[in-house]
């Protein structure tokens, strides 16, 4: 493994464990109160989490473009993003 592939492969590791502890602190909400909105105003993690252009992307094979695209617009972690928008190439 060369250089870049190993800080590559830890900082990814550390954006999943960054991404972990805020799902923690950030999104605990009380029973019964509304979840957090997504782009297109559908519950987030309902499937309404990604928007019609990185849907888009995805389905025309522009997967980094995609995955780049998709962090930005949600503050995901590498591999999460990534498994998202796999999800919407198939």
């Amino acid at each position: 493994m060369s250089d870049l592939q190993a800080i590559l492969a830890r900082l990814d590791a550390i954006e999943q464990r960054l991404a972990t502890v805020e799902r923690k602190v950030l999104d605990p909400l009380p029973a019964g109160t509304a979840g957090p909105i997504s782009i297109d105003g559908q519950p987030a993690g309902v499937g309404g989490d990604v928007s019609a252009e990185v849907r888009g992307m995805a389905q025309n094979g522009q997967l980094i473009q995609a995955i780049k695209l998709h962090r930005e617009q949600t503050g995901l972690g590498l591999a999460e993003a990534k498994a998202v928008v796999e999800r919407y190439a198939r």
